[in-house]
């Protein structure tokens, strides 16, 4: 199940919880026969936990679906306070929950619902920590300014809660690859080119710390130009993602380094993205070019030398020659 129809059931069921609110707004529990038959079709078939609790805390009633939930029944839980230690709530952060902040206390004290507060209650059966959105809505007596009860109901987003586990786990060990890659990398936003994150290895290639890169972009720290920018997201647009294109950027100290880069396009949070990596070429690159030019000066000299020159293998093939000799060659 993925995260959208978690979700639509997550809406389901809040809908079906107002229908019953509704149902009971104003009203203690129906007495008449049709209308108890009608109430407690609803309680017991709901697949969300539901409980009254009264002015003192206690559970007075539950349905099946909270049995299941909190991993007692029904006998068990009357009588108990849903703050007390017994529970062993916790917050989503693995602290204890503090017991002055129960939805259905505050919504006593208030007199006015309490919603979606998310809670991991211990299931004594499971032996683990159920994570469940707990509402509290005060109901009150006619013509009392003060609730006599509160119902609550308990939305097992156990399933929400692991997608959500899962997915922040992913993040993480994303970040962790990310910033303790040896190899430069970037991300950026496509539109604005605003820098969202890079790590360790690009920090130290440009020169400008982390926080001052996510402050700005990297035309206005100088990096490379508009221009430049533009044809690369030309390419990268066109292709969704670009490998091995070389690139010249700037870096704070005004250095010019040649970097071999590979991108693609990525969605975060609703936003078209850019992560890129980077290879500094620059030595190879000068080498190279000190090796052709060290070649073109040799060949120059060779070539002034008047005497007949070259240079032969075993096998008879030409190595170095003077330029003239293809001529002394045509000639003979």
């Amino acid at each position: 199940m993925n995260k959208e129809q978690l979700e639509l059931e997550l809406k389901n069921a809040r809908d079906r919880i107002a229908e019953l609110e509704a149902h009971l707004a104003g009203n203690e529990i129906p007495s008449s026969t049709t209308e108890c038959q009608s109430f407690n079709n609803l309680f017991h078939s709901m697949s969300q936990g539901l409980l009254y609790q009264d002015k003192t805390g206690a559970i007075t009633l539950a349905n099946p679906a909270a049995e299941k939930l909190l991993g007692v029944t029904v006998d068990q839980m009357k009588g108990r306070k849903l703050s007390a230690p017994y529970w062993q709530i916790i917050c989503e952060d693995g602290s204890g929950f503090p017991a002055d902040q129960n939805p259905a206390i505050i919504a006593f004290e208030t007199g006015k619902p309490v919603r979606d507060v998310m809670l991991g209650i211990f299931h004594p059966r499971e032996e683990r920590y159920r994570w469940v959105l707990v509402t509290a809505v005060p109901e009150f007596k006619a013509g009392e300014k003060e609730p006599f009860r509160v119902f609550t109901s308990l939305t097992d987003v156990a399933r929400c809660k692991q997608t959500e586990m899962a997915l922040r786990e992913s993040e993480e060990r994303f970040s962790s690859a990310f910033h303790s890659s040896p190899v430069p990398l970037i991300l950026t936003e496509t539109e604005s080119g605003a820098v969202l994150d890079a790590n360790r290895a690009y920090c130290n290639l440009v020169g400008y710390s982390r926080q001052e890169l996510m402050r700005s972009t990297t035309m206005k720290m100088g990096i490379w130009t508009a221009e430049e920018r533009q044809k690369f997201l030309h390419e990268l647009l066109a292709h969704k993602r670009v490998e091995e294109l070389e690139v010249s950027i700037r870096t704070h100290s005004g250095e010019t380094h040649t970097l071999v880069i590979s991108s693609e396009l990525i969605d975060l949070n609703g936003k078209q993205c850019i992560i890129s990596s980077g290879l500094d070429v620059t030595e190879r690159t000068r080498a190279d070019r000190k090796l052709q030019e060290s070649e073109t000066r040799a060949r120059a000299m060779l070539n002034a030398i008047p005497d007949l020159m070259f240079r032969i293998n075993r096998q008879g093939t030409f190595l170095d020659y003077k330029a003239d000799i293809i001529d002394l060659f045509d000639q003979s």
